[in-house]
């Protein structure tokens, strides 16, 4: 996000014009801050070039594509076993794998060749080095098409997941690469393929995608540590792709689907890659002994050459962003985390005795967004469910179902909340929230899907972990810095010895929590985010109302105070560029964030609500989608 020395002096002088506020309004508005997100908006003429004229393309190139994968597969699979025969006579192979590689991956070049892949350019970046480092770390991971990145590597073995291996003649090629293959909900599989790439690392290249799923490439997500786990030299290498227009490659979870990506490819009339390998990275002594550091230092380097930001968001999280749609939660990673820490919270529970056999029995990816809405929560009572919630506690999206918005209720809402003898105003972020108790609900779900239950459970441990930490740290009004993991688990109420505080997942909140302050968070940065993740108020803005309230504080509190009161719950609260800058982060997830964008230095209620989704328009429509 950068604009010229001239543009920023006439933002400063308040003198620019249409145009200048039009490219200003563009420059934000174009700010990516969900990787997971690939939304294609096609003119007419872009329907008519792709659905008229490269149907034709479609047509003429996947026949024979098809026909080349499938002959690659067989010969594949006959070299596989081949292979796993010889291997037990004890026959050296080296030489019949060469030229199995050679016959099967070649085949696979001219399928490449007719998808429109006539090129593949790779450029050499690395100084000539007497040591080569056999781990081959490749980013962004956008689309199955990355795997060409093995053709013109030497064709390494690869680090997959277990599930490839039954995609029907896919599996079978990777096969002959003798992968590593993962089960990524299994921690002793985990263990075992950090193991396994030391070793195989050792006697010849091994390749994999330290991101672990794929992104739309606009950005970095954290890299898992399979691959510096080793303590090994890592060779770095980037993928670009010219997109055009429209990012036609990307296959990721809230985009085109599989068979959709795979029309658009090659509806193209060519597909450009760059392959570029980076100078071999070698971890000094610190790096050997944190892994997490020797990743994020390599992350940074292919950032650097790629020219995205480092995300805070991880593979873990992308099972989490529909859920977090459909509660009409903030997806920016630090409510992410949040909600991650209390998913772990709930399978570990005892407050419902079948849920410690259900989650076993339900695997990490089917959390995923099954159900496009939350009617099985129900609306009051709920007669083909058996569900009661009490209408405070539902989403919005479920209080108005037909979808007409009206002032009225909004007003009405609010003076009920006022007379109601169990509502009550909070002292530090001055709002008013009623209680809610959870004991009464919890037993009464009788839901057909075990999905649908679990995510209802979950759904009600966060929101009641919320609730409990808001009340807790409003009562006791200590404003302090937050020290450690531990002394967040803490706040959040967690038993220090429990699994959880010595999990990633506390890690993880505390990095995005302290991202944008300045001398670390306190308990008045947590707070404002509990108030952003509070499903109590169905009202997005009127969770920035209380977020803006309580940073307002921390600008006019020193270390010194341990206490403080606002002096009328109803004064507006204003945020300098700092503070604004950190709600942007805890809202949107917005990393990027340029002072010179802004004359005004001080931002009250009025100004973010009228602003913020003229000026952010695509983080908002990316990680705010129910702010209406």
């Amino acid at each position: 996000m950068t604009v010229s020395r001239q543009m920023s002096s006439h933002i400063k002088d308040k003198s620019f014009g249409k145009l200048a506020k039009t490219i200003l309004n563009t420059q934000l508005n174009e700010i990516c801050v969900n990787p997971f997100i690939n939304k294609i908006q096609f003119t007419k003429f872009d329907y008519l070039k792709i659905y008229v004229f490269g149907s034709i393309l479609f047509l003429v190139r996947i026949i024979p594509m098809l026909l080349c994968i499938a002959l690659s597969a067989i010969l594949a699979s006959i070299f596989f076993h081949l292979l796993n025969l010889l291997s037990l006579l004890r026959i050296p192979t080296n030489t019949l794998r060469k030229v199995a590689n050679f016959i099967v991956y070649g085949i696979l070049r001219i399928c490449l060749f007719f998808g429109g892949f006539y090129w593949i350019k790779v450029s050499d970046k690395s100084k000539k080095s007497a040591v080569k480092p056999n781990i081959i770390a490749i980013a962004p991971h956008t689309t199955f098409w990355d795997m060409i990145s093995m053709l013109k590597l030497g064709i390494p073995a690869i680090v997959s997941r277990i599930e490839n291996s039954r995609i029907p003649f896919i599996g079978s090629i990777i096969k002959l690469s003798d992968p590593i293959y993962v089960n990524r909900e299994d921690r002793e599989s985990r263990s075992q393929a950090t193991n396994d790439i030391k070793e195989r690392a050792m006697k010849g290249k091994i390749l994999l995608f330290p991101e672990g799923t794929c992104i739309n490439g606009n950005t970095l997500i954290q890299f898992k540590l399979g691959a510096f786990l080793p303590q090994l030299p890592v060779q770095p290498v980037v993928l670009k792709w010219d997109n055009g227009k429209h990012d036609l490659k990307s296959w990721v979870e809230e985009g085109p689907s599989l068979l959709k990506i795979l029309y658009y490819s090659l509806s193209q009339m060519w597909i450009n890659c760059e392959i570029i390998k980076l100078e071999p990275y070698f971890p000094n002594e610190e790096e050997k002994l944190n892994a997490s550091l020797f990743a994020n230092n390599v992350q940074k380097v292919m950032c650097d050459e790629l020219g995205v930001i480092q995300s805070f968001y991880t593979y873990d999280d992308v099972m989490f962003m529909g859920f977090a749609n459909e509660i009409r939660l903030f997806r920016s990673p630090v409510c992410i985390k949040l909600l991650k820490v209390c998913y772990k919270m709930a399978k570990e529970s005892t407050i419902d005795s079948n849920f410690a056999n259900l989650s076993k029995k339900i695997k990490a990816p089917k959390f995923a967004p099954i159900f496009q809405n939350l009617n099985y929560l129900g609306i009051g009572e709920d007669f083909d469910h058996g569900v009661y919630v009490p209408d405070f506690y539902v989403p919005k999206a479920l209080l108005n179902i037909s979808g007409k918005k009206t002032k009225s209720k909004k007003v009405i809402q609010k003076k009920r909340l006022e007379n109601d003898s169990n509502a009550k105003r909070l002292p530090l972020s001055g709002v008013i929230r009623k209680e809610f108790d959870i004991s009464k609900t919890v037993p009464q779900f009788a839901l057909t899907s075990d999905v649908a239950q679990e995510k209802r459970y979950v759904y009600e441990t966060f929101c009641h972990k919320i609730q409990t930490c808001i009340n807790d740290i409003e009562k006791k009004g200590e404003i302090r810095t937050i020290e450690s993991t531990e002394d967040l688990a803490q706040l959040l109420g967690y038993d220090k010895s429990s699994k959880i505080v010595k999990s990633s997942a506390f890690v993880d909140l505390l990095k995005a929590l302290e991202f944008s302050t300045v001398d670390g968070p306190t308990t008045l940065h947590l707070l404002a985010v509990l108030h952003l993740c509070d499903c109590r108020e169905p009202d997005l803005w009127e969770r920035i109302r209380a977020a803006i309230n309580l940073l307002s504080l921390h600008m006019k509190t020193s270390k010194s105070d341990d206490k403080f009161r606002p002096e009328s719950p109803e004064s507006e609260a204003t945020l300098n560029l700092l503070n604004f800058k950190t709600l942007l982060w805890y809202s949107l997830g917005l990393q990027q964030f340029n002072d010179r964008f802004f004359v005004k230095h001080d931002f009250d209620f009025q100004y973010i609500r009228q602003n913020m989704k003229r000026l952010f328009k695509r983080a908002v429509d990316e990680n705010a989608q129910s702010l209406e």
